[in-house]
């Protein structure tokens, strides 16, 4: 979570505590970054978004709400963009969650030398 943060004074962009409303408890964090990947294919200096949440918080819908507010912060101070994911394979529930925000699945494609899909949520 200190990398994610030390993003925000460099590149304006970085990652948030995702936490239940009724307790604050953080669940998870996520973000939109530009990690400058080397994946193929290249999406190094194009905007990203993650997440992760704990694998009790998954399925209450802390993600989806945290997933909108994410982008519509992105696109009040960015204007619309294209946002990537990457997410790993067989990861479905990630996949399901950037359906829902409005990604669309790619070509998979390789980072760190192992197959990723690739999700666009074009500007």
């Amino acid at each position: 979570m200190l990398a994610g943060a030390g993003m925000w004074p460099l590149t304006s962009l970085g990652m948030w505590t995702i936490a239940r409303r009724e307790d604050d408890e953080a669940v998870g964090h996520g973000g939109i970054f530009d990690f400058l990947r080397d994946s193929d294919p290249p999406i190094a200096g194009k905007a990203e978004m993650g997440w992760i949440l704990d694998p009790e918080a998954q399925g209450k819908g802390y993600a989806r709400e945290a997933g909108e507010a994410m982008l519509g912060w992105f696109d009040r101070n960015f204007g619309k963009q294209d946002i990537w994911a990457l997410i790993s394979v067989g990861n479905e529930p990630s996949m399901k969650l950037a359906r829902k925000l409005g990604f669309i699945q790619q070509p998979d494609g390789i980072y760190r030398d192992k197959p990723q899909t690739f999700w666009l949520r074009p500007a």
